[in-house]
């Protein structure tokens, strides 16, 4: 039987425990299924088991990061007689372990990363990376303890700046919640005849392109980029795309586009150029997106050949 996995992820003293605690005891949230509560850190806040065994849900803990493995996990999913999996994860550990130990009948339903707000900014500041890969990560994101009066866009933008899908909260000191309905303006006019794309938002309009594909069908578009091929490339064919870093100097990644061009034998490759062209949204050829050039000019590099999603 297929097990689906509620994965709350957040640092010491964010408040994950209170949350998963609410979340199980004073809502629907069960719906009379059996659960397996796995605790991979210890916090200040301890669980109530027994008000938790009531509602069949048992808690068990995983103490190292070596635990986590497909044995241990379906021992445990034996021994309770599990329905559904809930996870409070250790942030200090990566994802990685854990998709490694997830049995084959788990697979993750919905992942929730909760943030204390008052120190937010210094995670983001010095664990970018672990921060980074719980919003990208998240189907949905909270900041506990946002002041009464407190200015939200911040935080809006660090989620948005790498995961504009997941729905964000905000848990108030006064006892308010709302949801995020902070409407992103694009950098750039996507109804224009030809849409400039800024060499800071590269990173921007590749996600956002990708987001919703049908947006951006037939449009014309002028970006700067590196440019290249290889043996693999047909004649008439070349990529184009700029090395994007999402949170650390590790997760540089080439963000690229076939680019259809009649003459690419006579560019200079590997190089620089300002790339004019046609998007094609539905070159399933191509990997889904492609570009018909109508102009390939010589251009500087930039200043700044890495762009980030920030």
């Amino acid at each position: 039987m297929e097990l689906p996995v509620y994965l709350f992820m957040g640092f010491l003293d964010a408040g994950k425990t209170t949350y998963i605690s609410n979340l199980m005891l004073k809502s629907k949230f069960t719906q009379g299924k059996r659960f397996l509560l796995l605790v991979c850190e210890e916090g200040e806040i301890e669980y109530d088991i027994e008000a938790l065994r009531k509602k069949q849900i048992e808690v068990r803990t995983i103490d190292s990061v070596e635990e986590l493995t497909p044995e241990r996990l379906t021992a445990l999913e034996r021994e309770t007689g599990a329905q559904r999996i809930a996870i409070e994860y250790n942030a200090m550990w990566t994802l990685k372990p854990l998709a490694m130990a997830l049995p084959e009948n788990w697979y993750v339903f919905q992942s929730i990363s909760v943030f204390d707000t008052p120190t937010f900014k210094t995670y983001n500041a010095n664990m970018r990376n672990l921060v980074y890969e719980m919003h990208t990560s998240s189907s949905v994101v909270v900041f506990n303890r946002v002041p009464a009066e407190g200015d939200v866009l911040p935080y809006h933008k660090a989620v948005r700046g790498v995961n504009r899908q997941a729905d964000i909260y905000y848990r108030f000191t006064d006892g308010k919640v709302s949801q995020d309905d902070i409407v992103d303006p694009l950098p750039f006019d996507v109804n224009a005849e030809v849409i400039e794309i800024a060499d800071r938002d590269y990173a921007i309009w590749f996600a956002d392109m990708y987001d919703d594909l049908d947006k951006y069908e037939g449009k014309t578009v002028k970006f700067l980029a590196w440019c290249g091929t290889d043996e693999e490339c047909p004649p008439d064919l070349f990529m184009a795309g700029r090395h994007v870093m999402a949170c650390c100097a590790d997760d540089i990644q080439f963000a690229w586009m076939p680019c259809k061009y009649s003459d690419v034998e006579g560019l200079r490759l590997p190089g620089w150029y300002s790339v004019t062209g046609v998007l094609d949204t539905n070159d399933e050829a191509n990997g889904g997106i492609s570009v018909k050039v109508t102009s390939v000019l010589p251009a500087k590099e930039p200043t700044e050949p890495v762009v980030s999603v920030y």
